[in-house]
């Protein structure tokens, strides 16, 4: 398992990087929310890999999975996501549309406030 995780806590506020599979997503913010005790996670910064593979412009799942990962995300005290390119444009619009102006695109250069 080849994952990054870090949650810095400064002057209350706090935030979730990772670069990992979509299925640890659950297990690491259950773990920082613990971590934080209860204190709510500013943002989850990083890659879902919900492209699919070897063709790019597919998901790797349907769309009523990919919805079931936005509605799971919305159970946890999370502001904000950025995800980046290795989610896909159509598996980033399914999760748009369940997690609405929570999600945020993820390029290179962007500025992120936390």
């Amino acid at each position: 398992m080849d994952y990054h995780c870090t949650y810095p806590s400064i002057e209350k506020r706090s935030s979730l990087t990772q670069t990992l599979q979509i299925h640890f997503l659950k297990i690491m913010i259950n773990t920082v929310v613990k971590k934080l005790s209860g204190m709510p996670v500013k943002a989850v910064i990083g890659g879902f890999h919900l492209i699919g593979l070897p063709k790019l412009n597919t998901m790797a799942g349907s769309k009523s999975e990919i919805q079931n990962i936005a509605r799971k995300i919305l159970d946890y005290p999370v502001q904000s996501i950025y995800t980046g390119h290795c989610t896909g444009q159509k598996a980033y619009a399914v999760l748009k549309s369940v997690l609405g102006e929570r999600l945020r695109h993820l390029h290179t250069g962007t500025i992120i406030e936390i």
